[in-house]
């Protein structure tokens, strides 16, 4: 099964979840690259396993969060996942259409890391 990541912010494009491993960050060497200054130069990572799509913060400045609770070891993406003030989620691919895992409120849950959440 495909799944995407989207998210809240549509300045950011979706991203097709389609390698086994997937680096986000600030820096040119990521597979997602978050111009944002509380996103670390390699912030976390994607890895996808039988299709379950899990996240690890890669020992990120502000850390990572899934549905409001920080990101330790690995950790299965559940409604919605935040990199300090960046808020992303997933979108399967269900027979011919995309459906959306995520439903994102109007705010981001505070992540604690700054003052923009």
């Amino acid at each position: 099964m495909m799944q995407r990541l989207v998210f809240k912010n549509t300045e950011h494009v979706e991203v097709d979840l389609d390698k086994p491993r997937i680096t986000i960050g600030r820096d040119k060497g990521n597979d997602v690259v978050l111009e944002d200054e509380g996103i670390s130069g390699f912030h976390a990572e994607i890895q996808l396993l039988d299709d379950q799509a899990y996240i690890v913060d890669l020992g990120s400045t502000n850390g990572t969060t899934v549905n409001g609770k920080k990101v330790t070891g690995k950790q299965s993406i559940g409604r919605a996942v935040s990199c300090c003030s960046l808020m992303a989620g997933l979108r399967r691919r269900s027979r011919s259409s995309w459906v959306r895992d995520t439903q994102f409120g109007s705010t981001n849950p505070a992540c604690g890391c700054c003052s923009q959440c």
